[in-house]
């Protein structure tokens, strides 16, 4: 685990790097694999490192798509209530 950084910008972003569903990765033992997410980008200017400020998860069953958008949205309510 690592302290997250709340920083104060004129550009929405938020970049996660391995990142981990705080209830599943317990539950599975060392199996779940953690995630990277970038969205937005922190440079204003900077149009060749911007990330995609939306994500559509397309995908069969059981992919992992609701996995993705729940740990990325508990890791930033946690992030913002100081929980890491």
């Amino acid at each position: 685990m690592c302290r997250p950084r709340v920083v104060k910008s004129d550009c929405a972003f938020l970049e996660s790097r391995r990142l981990h569903h705080p209830v599943l990765a317990g539950r599975m033992s060392g199996s779940f694999i953690p995630n990277d997410v970038a969205l937005g980008s922190e440079a204003q200017n900077n149009s060749a490192a911007e990330h995609p400020k939306v994500m559509i998860f397309t995908g069969p069953n059981m992919s992992g798509k609701s996995t993705v958008l729940r740990m990325t949205c508990v890791a930033a309510i946690m992030a913002h209530m100081g929980c890491y």
